[in-house]
């Protein structure tokens, strides 16, 4: 089955595009290679935890994954 999950910025709704996704990788990245690997665990596990499901560098760059 297909997901049709869209990635969003939460201040307009609009997707990212190539650029927006580009810096979220390039952020996430950034974050796991300063810390070792650790931050990169601590990103794809905080969902878990959090009450909107967001990883940690979506929340601190202001996005989203809808599906649509």
């Amino acid at each position: 089955t297909q997901q049709n999950l869209r990635l969003v910025s939460d201040a307009t709704g609009q997707p990212l595009g190539m650029g927006g996704a580009a810096i979220r990788w390039l952020a996430q990245a950034a974050f796991s290679t300063l810390t070792c690997g650790i931050g990169g665990l601590v990103d794809i596990l905080w969902p878990l935890f959090d009450a909107d499901n967001k990883r940690l560098t979506d929340k601190l760059l202001k996005n989203s994954v809808i599906q649509g």
